[in-house]
């Protein structure tokens, strides 16, 4: 008999992100609906939840991540994690789950979110330099909202920065705000950071948003978050290992999925 660990009850949703040359999708951002019964909004009420379950949360995302690669001709990942589960004891041992599944380091980004700082800065710190080591990509979320500042993008050194969707917000019946965007992003890529916008809802944000010079965009306008079940996953599992490469493009359908330097 063929013995199978328990996995919790979980709903996570994926959106797209776009180039924004010819707006086709490049990755994909999972975001957490629900996990062993918790709601996001208890998860975000209570962060040390987020360390609780950070295994288990990290196998979900891997069997997620493979079914996408599976079934939507995704090729990379960004997967959502707070400061304090990257400076969890078990974080690194948890990206095994990604492994396991077959999935290269390349492939999953890993996205920093700006809610709090790491409760131990050394562990967060060093377990981001042996993920680039590793070959994840690294990505700071929300950046010039909260903890995500300039400071912040010079220790980290991350592959790829996401703009505030508030800033696009702004820039949007702001003469100041669309000039401090543009300025923002080239910047970014004055140090080598790819850049996302966040935030783009129709074509008056497009337009706004392609003036800015940008690599990748991302909003309702190109895809809103399609939800994905546990049993979904389950019940679609193939017996098969991804054949994944050293860059981002190696897996999937997308012909214009990026190469994130690790620097």
């Amino acid at each position: 008999m063929t013995h199978r660990h328990f996995q919790p009850d979980y709903m996570f949703a994926h959106q797209p992100l776009v180039s924004l040359l010819n707006h086709k999708p490049v990755a994909c951002e999972l975001l957490l609906r629900h996990f062993d019964g918790i709601s996001i909004e208890t998860f975000l009420d209570t962060p040390e939840l987020f360390n609780r379950h950070v295994v288990g949360l990290m196998k979900a995302k891997a069997d997620v991540t493979k079914h996408l690669f599976l079934t939507q001709g995704v090729s990379s990942i960004f997967v959502n994690l707070t400061p304090n589960q990257i400076s969890a004891p078990d974080f690194m041992h948890s990206l095994d789950a990604f492994y396991k599944n077959g999935i290269s380091p390349s492939s999953v980004a890993i996205e920093v979110t700006e809610q709090f700082y790491a409760v131990d800065e050394c562990a967060f710190y060093n377990n981001l330099k042996e993920a680039r080591r590793r070959g994840h990509p690294i990505v700071v979320d929300d950046f010039g909202a909260g903890f995500s500042n300039f400071n912040y993008v010079r220790r980290l050194k991350p592959s790829i920065v996401k703009t505030d969707k508030s800033i696009l917000e702004s820039a949007m019946s702001d003469s100041y705000s669309r000039e401090f965007l543009r300025n923002l992003v080239s910047f970014l890529r004055t140090v080598k950071c790819k850049v996302v916008i966040e935030g783009v809802e129709d074509k008056d944000y497009l337009n706004i948003a392609q003036q800015c010079r940008a690599d990748y965009l991302q909003g309702y306008l190109f895809g809103i978050p399609h939800d994905i079940e546990r049993d979904t996953v389950e019940s679609l599992r193939k017996p098969v290992n991804l054949r994944t490469s050293s860059s981002v493009s190696g897996i999937g359908t997308f012909p214009n999925a990026p190469h994130f330097s690790t620097r």
